[in-house]
């Protein structure tokens, strides 16, 4: 329906499509009620926020079709597998997919179920979990880069080693940790998405920054403070300075500032760039400063279990739940 009915500016450009538009509007507006012969007018667009107001107010009813939960996900895979009769995919997988793709679309399955169907092809095989996992990483994050040199793969390993014990250490268990490279990433450590939550406390978001942290902490025992800094450290910086940002200026979870929000004070006389803000960035500094350094003394605390970690990722290169289960500690609570 945006194709004609999108908001009206107005301009001489888009008179001929206002007159369809106006058009349209009296069309509806004439409709008789007739019960014998009703007439029922259904729209789909893409672009809700673009249509005309007076065309949105001539339906009774607005119906918003989300992207589909984890549930719809997995029944999706399940049906979808189910058809192709030589497959060879287990229950395990398809769970492991349908968690780890919150935000995807049917559309993006199809993709992925369409490219794991051809890399079968090529290799005249069955559907596998491995020829879906894989076609799944390639449409979720890209090609699988060329594994570097054995140092700089050492390196990865040690740094998504950090990732990966921090978050189970804080009861937060990764789905999978890879040393494989995809896009812009030298290797990742993936937990699945907790589609229903939407409130954190302060605790869980110091434990989303100390866990961002603990790849430079993990690189910094092994290499010292200055050989430790490294530029694969970017995104996780990215990341914690985000959380820490928002803990001090919107959430009113510092000490120096308080119950208040810092974008909220402009009123007061204060600016983007003055005093306020430079004193905000200090604060968020500090928050992660203290989660690095707590990171690093969990991870000279549990050595063993990081060199461990370390060593089995050079091994295998990936490493699922399944395999993080047999070689740490139990988690905590479980």
């Amino acid at each position: 329906i945006d194709a004609i009915g999108t908001v009206r500016t107005g301009g001489g450009s888009g008179r001929a499509e206002e007159k369809t538009l106006n058009a349209i509007l009296t069309e509806m507006d004439g409709f008789r009620v007739r019960k014998d012969q009703p007439v029922i007018v259904l729209a789909a667009t893409n672009l809700a926020d673009r249509l005309d107001e007076a065309l949105r107010r001539r339906f009774d009813d607005i119906i918003e079709v989300d992207k589909p939960d984890k549930e719809a996900r997995l029944q999706y895979l399940e049906r979808e597998v189910m058809k192709r009769q030589s497959g060879e995919v287990s229950q395990k997988t398809l769970q492991r997919i349908a968690g780890q793709s919150a935000g995807m679309t049917i559309a993006d399955l199809e993709r992925i179920l369409h490219q794991a169907g051809v890399k079968a092809a090529r290799k005249e095989s069955p559907l596998t979990d491995q020829l879906l996992e894989e076609a799944f990483e390639e449409i979720r994050m890209g090609e699988a880069k060329d594994l570097p040199d054995r140092d700089t793969l050492t390196r990865i390993a040690r740094h998504e080693g950090g990732h990966t014990l921090i978050a189970w250490l804080g009861g937060n268990p990764p789905v999978q940790v890879t040393i494989v490279g995809r896009g812009g990433a030298g290797g990742y450590m993936e937990r699945e998405a907790d589609e229903t939550r939407i409130i954190y406390t302060k605790a869980d978001l110091e434990q989303r920054i100390r866990e961002a942290m603990a790849g430079r902490a993990a690189e910094m025992i092994y290499y010292g403070n200055d050989e430790g800094l490294s530029t694969g450290v970017s995104g996780d910086l990215s990341n914690a300075t985000h959380w820490a940002s928002k803990m001090v200026r919107e959430y009113g979870m510092s000490d120096e500032f308080g119950q208040i929000a810092i974008r909220e004070t402009a009123h007061l006389g204060g600016s983007a760039d003055g005093p306020l803000s430079a004193k905000a960035a200090k604060s968020a500094e500090r928050i992660v400063r203290k989660q690095l350094d707590m990171a690093r003394e969990m991870l000279e605390q549990n050595r063993s279990h990081l060199d461990l970690l370390c060593a089995e990722l050079l091994e295998k290169n990936r490493l699922t739940r399944e395999d993080l289960d047999s070689i740490l500690p139990p988690l905590s609570g479980a």
